[in-house]
């Protein structure tokens, strides 16, 4: 697991009530009822001031930030790093 995904998915254990680790990568953080709107915005948050990556109002879409991997893969793409 990369620093990356521990780092969501510690956000996700500490902001939700929900066991990060246990979670499935590619799990809808929607349709698994960890985040609701509120929650997508606080994930936002945390992306722009953790990773440095602005995230315009056209990429708060669920094929960016709907699953512990999906995340993953559009901070490595914003910030143009590939981790292990």
């Amino acid at each position: 697991m990369s620093d990356l995904e521990r780092d969501v998915r510690a956000f996700i254990s500490d902001n939700f009530i929900l066991d990060g680790d246990d979670l499935a990568g590619d799990a809808s953080l929607t349709q698994q009822g960890v985040l609701d709107s509120m929650g997508v915005l606080e994930l936002i948050m945390f992306v722009e001031e953790r990773f440095g990556v602005k995230i315009p109002d056209e990429d708060t879409l669920p094929e960016n930030l709907d699953s512990v991997d999906r995340i993953v893969r559009y901070v490595q793409a914003r910030t143009g790093e590939v981790h292990g």
